[in-house]
């Protein structure tokens, strides 16, 4: 009894520890890519909190299967924590689109609170009848809550300057699939079906680590890109922000820019202007030869 009650509060502490990595990922994602940290973090959580109680809801609905609900429930969560930071970098690089990268990153974030929002209940009521209801939804939420700092520590202090966002997504959800294997051997029946999605979420995620550098320098180089012409000379990540360099010619430059300033600068017109962004923003621009 008690001891599939500890093995909850570990899933539990591990889920709260990667769904609010993964709410920092996903805000910090648009902000990089669209600027005001403040406006994207305050959304995010906002909606994060609102969808947790459309999920909550939702769940009383549910009470007939709760532990296929709950298995499907993190499957999709694991999935979407590592596809999630992917998807809104490759919409913003490939469509160039504000709205649909905005729509895309808030798609997640709905669809992540629902249903964390619907596994805490349904986790409970797999317990009921273990201790009381009462001890065992405090339990739950408590290592939720720790879960939640450990990731939040965890996240910007070492998994974005070390992984940066592909490769911290990719990590997510390793972490969150190897979480959905073990609770597949506590609180499945069906392995059959449930232990394969596991197994493939796992490699699909060490996969996505592995090759993250470079698929992260591929989406850079859509979404850095000024025109046809521009390359991308370098892209990392120090601790505090990201760094990209980009060298383009000077038509392109100005045909982008449009600046009748770049055009009177006669001896500059030759030379490829390089672009320095932090964080997505431009902090300088110049004429190479200068």
């Amino acid at each position: 009894m008690k001891s599939n009650q500890l093995q909850a509060n570990i899933f539990i502490f591990i889920l709260g520890m990667t769904v609010f990595s993964l709410e920092i990922v996903i805000a910090t994602a648009l902000s990089q890519i669209f600027g005001d940290s403040i406006y994207y973090f305050s959304l995010t959580i906002a909606f994060f909190i609102l969808f947790m109680g459309v999920g909550s809801y939702i769940s009383k609905f549910l009470s007939t299967n709760r532990s296929r609900s709950f298995l499907i429930a993190e499957s999709i969560i694991s999935f979407a924590a590592l596809t999630s930071t992917t998807c809104i970098y490759a919409v913003a690089a490939f469509s160039k689109s504000g709205v649909l990268t905005i729509s895309t990153g808030f798609f997640f974030v709905a669809l992540i609170g629902t249903l964390v929002g619907l596994e805490i209940p349904l986790l409970a009521g797999l317990l009921k009848g273990q201790e009381s209801e009462d001890e065992s939804f405090h339990s739950i939420l408590s290592f939720d809550y720790f879960g939640s700092l450990l990731g939040a520590i965890l996240f910007s202090t070492i998994v974005l300057p070390v992984f940066d966002f592909i490769g911290s997504s990719g990590l997510i959800g390793l972490i969150s699939f190897f979480n959905f294997f073990f609770i597949v051997l506590v609180f499945s029946a069906k392995k059959k079906i449930a232990l394969p999605v596991a197994l493939v979420g796992i490699m699909l995620s060490a996969g996505t680590i592995f090759y993250s550098a470079k698929i992260q320098q591929n989406l850079d180089i859509v979404l850095f890109k000024t025109s046809e012409n521009t390359v991308v000379e370098k892209a990392f990540r120090t601790k505090y922000q990201k760094v990209v360099v980009t060298i383009a010619p000077a038509a392109d430059f100005i045909s982008v820019y449009n600046s009748n300033d770049l055009r009177n600068l006669e001896s500059d017109v030759t030379s490829p202007w390089i672009s320095i962004y932090l964080n997505s923003y431009i902090q300088a621009q110049s004429p190479l030869a200068s």
